[in-house]
């Protein structure tokens, strides 16, 4: 009984201070509201900007994972957790996640004698850029054209490993089924479903 008066007079007190303050401090709900709403309908199309800027860059079809490595690329948390000689802090890259692409955000680390962000291990430090925090949706709009630049370079290495690949198969394949087999192919008498292998 006497630990419910107290705290009956503790709520009392409290009920009498914030309706103080309000009285002398009212707050406009009002104009709340209006600034909500007006910073949601801009999170919004802002979503969905990023969204076709995604759509744009998984539609190339490049098929490589891609992170942005260069300490230019670093965006420092706010609170800047500091570990020693290094910042906590995250980058983007093109990658697969949940089985589809999509430009993601991967936390990463980076000491001041670094000339690379170090990643983070993959699991559980990749969120897809279209699921992050507002302001990380934001500052990550500065490095899309250094991913875009990138991916580029990234896909024209590939194709190049791609072109000296394709050599040495067919250096191999006239080895094997030598130069007749390689006209036979040129004028369609030949398949790949005649070869044995």
């Amino acid at each position: 009984m006497f630990v419910d008066t107290i705290e009956n007079s503790i709520e009392n007190k409290i009920e009498r201070s914030l309706k103080a303050y309000m009285s002398k401090n009212p707050i406009d709900f009002a104009a709340i509201t209006a600034s909500a709403k007006y910073l949601n309908q801009q999170s919004d199309s802002f979503h969905d900007l990023l969204a076709s800027i995604q759509s744009a860059i998984v539609k190339l079809g490049i098929g490589l994972e891609v992170w942005l490595t260069g300490p230019e690329n670093f965006v420092r948390n706010p609170a800047d957790y500091r570990y020693g000689t290094s910042s906590h802090g995250w980058t983007i890259g093109l990658t697969k996640y949940d089985r589809s692409w999509c430009v993601a955000i991967r936390e990463a680390y980076l000491s001041e004698d670094d000339r690379e962000i170090r990643l983070c291990d993959p699991q559980d430090n990749i969120t897809p850029l279209l699921e992050a925090p507002r302001e990380r949706r934001v500052a990550s709009l500065k490095l899309i054209p250094a991913l875009v630049t990138r991916l580029n370079d990234e896909a024209t290495r590939a194709a190049k490993a791609m072109d000296e690949a394709i050599e040495q198969a067919r250096s191999i394949e006239r080895s094997l089924i030598g130069d007749a087999g390689e006209k036979a192919r040129a004028f369609g008498i030949l398949t790949d479903d005649d070869l044995p292998f």
